[in-house]
């Protein structure tokens, strides 16, 4: 006997109810696992005085040289090019790991992750009792966990679409803020926590997570992708029939004329226009911002890679003085999980404001427009860090910290969102990807430039500072809708 109508909207809204309460499960799962287990490699700057009190790659050190936590440049090269590693795997997996999440899904990307991230933390901790040169490979393996969470995660937003920046944005935040778990490690050892209990401790509890969000969550994500892909394909036939039918025309009984859903309109825009993964790429608009992209995450990671050879080299006379501001770069990055969301307020907030428009193409530009503003602070702030790192004084340090935080949070945040607004969204992983991979690629570089004289080093900083200035193309492109 067929359901009454009543007993139906019953079931559809406790359908609904279900629905949502999972959603909000997984994204709340979804922060812990960005806040404590993504971007820890970031980290490593403020583990340095630790490692070296452990005699990391101390025996390629100055027989001269008696205490283990005394200046020694080949030990912070080492450590340099261990953070490259790990911020190279990061980006050169991002393309093989998106195409295997849009080929696979949320819960079998996640199962990787949970046993990339089980392998890394072992391979770390092992590296304190074995060999220190196991840094290595534990920072590769990080790095392409990391990435990994980045790619299963951050699509997560488009579950609450009219959040979507903002959830995005919060948790590039918080990937930046799991730096936090290197300073608790750190503390932890200097109270007398040895290093390869902590990384065991991260090793079990990171597995268990994301092994239950696997099995218990994340197949009932998939399924709500597929519906909700299925729902946007329905509206954006819907969405295109108002465009090109019913919005210039008056109907003969005198009816009000039916804006179109901004929304599908800009997803039906977008649909036709990039029908394909060809089209995309040769876009300007991807080209554009995966310049942008490039520009300012060769920046930043070079930022982070000589940090310890630029305060070495700046502050030669005060080797306490270098510890102490290579302590505190973690607790500057802290502050991403406040930041970050402030770019996905600024281009919310924009896209909130947006009147409905019978001319799609006008839409589309006029919703890109809304990236405009947080990516020219970006871009100020990229050079705001490179301007700063090159001044041997305290507060110059500082600013430079802040700066990069700030020009970090919002790159992975606004890079993110951008492709979720400006291409269709089957193509995210592929394109994230593509994206992040180019920047790895290109980030190989770094291992030539790591230089041990603080005037060499100086001119490849001055250097970048010129070549951020192009940086500000792409927002200025887009805030003159061209």
């Amino acid at each position: 006997m067929p359901h009454s109508a009543p007993e139906c909207l019953v079931k559809f809204d406790k359908s609904m109810a279900n629905r949502k309460s999972t959603i909000y499960v997984v994204l709340f799962i979804a922060e812990i696992e960005m806040l404590f287990y993504s971007g820890i490699l970031y980290g490593l700057n403020v583990l340095i005085p630790s490692l070296k009190r452990e005699k990391y790659f101390f025996d390629l050190c100055s027989p001269m040289l008696h205490s283990a936590n005394a200046s020694c440049v080949q030990q912070n090269q080492l450590f340099g090019y261990n953070l490259i590693t790990g911020i190279t795997a990061f980006s050169i997996s991002s393309l093989p790991l998106g195409i295997f999440f849009d080929k696979f899904g949320y819960k079998y990307t996640k199962i990787f992750c949970s046993l990339l991230c089980f392998f890394g933390c072992l391979l770390f901790a092992l590296s304190s009792v074995i060999k220190s040169e196991m840094l290595f490979p534990a920072m590769l393996v990080l790095g392409v966990s990391a990435q990994s969470l980045a790619v299963c995660n951050l699509p997560l937003g488009g579950l609450v679409p009219d959040h979507e920046t903002l959830i995005v944005a919060l948790y590039v935040g918080s990937f930046d803020t799991s730096v936090i778990v290197f300073i608790f490690i750190n503390l932890s050892y200097l109270s007398g926590f040895s290093l390869l209990a902590s990384f065991l401790i991260m090793a079990f509890t990171g597995l268990a997570l994301m092994e239950l969000d696997a099995f218990l969550l994340m197949g009932a994500v998939d399924q709500i992708k597929v519906k909700s892909l299925k729902s946007v394909t329905s509206k954006n036939k819907i969405g295109m029939e108002d465009i090109a039918s019913g919005t210039d025309e008056v109907q003969a009984s005198g009816a009000v004329i039916k804006e179109p859903d901004t929304l599908a309109s800009l997803n039906a825009y977008r649909d036709s226009i990039y029908p394909g993964l060809k089209q995309i790429l040769s876009s300007r608009y991807f080209l554009i911002q995966l310049m942008f992209y490039i520009i300012v995450f060769f920046r930043f990671s070079f930022f982070l890679a000589q940090l310890s050879i630029q305060l070495d080299t700046g502050f030669v006379s005060n080797h306490n003085m270098v510890l102490y501001l290579l302590s505190v770069s973690s607790y500057f990055f802290m502050t991403s999980i406040g930041i970050a969301p402030i770019s996905g307020i600024i281009v919310d907030a924009l896209k909130a404001r947006i009147k409905p428009m019978t001319d799609p193409v006008q839409l589309y530009k006029t919703t890109l427009s809304t990236f405009g503003i947080p990516l020219i602070i970006c871009c100020v702030t990229n050079e705001l860090m490179a301007i700063f790192i090159v001044v041997a004084e305290n507060w110059a340090i500082y600013i430079a910290y802040m700066s990069l935080t700030v020009a970090r949070a919002f790159l992975f945040t606004l890079t993110a969102s951008f492709i979720l607004t400006a291409f269709p969204v089957k193509y995210f992983g592929m394109l994230f990807g593509i994206t992040v991979t180019t920047g790895g690629v290109i980030s190989f570089i770094q291992y030539a430039l790591l230089i041990n004289d603080l005037t060499s080093l100086n001119i490849v900083n001055y250097v970048l500072i010129a070549i951020s200035a192009f940086t500000f193309v792409h927002p200025i492109l887009l805030l003159i809708k061209l």
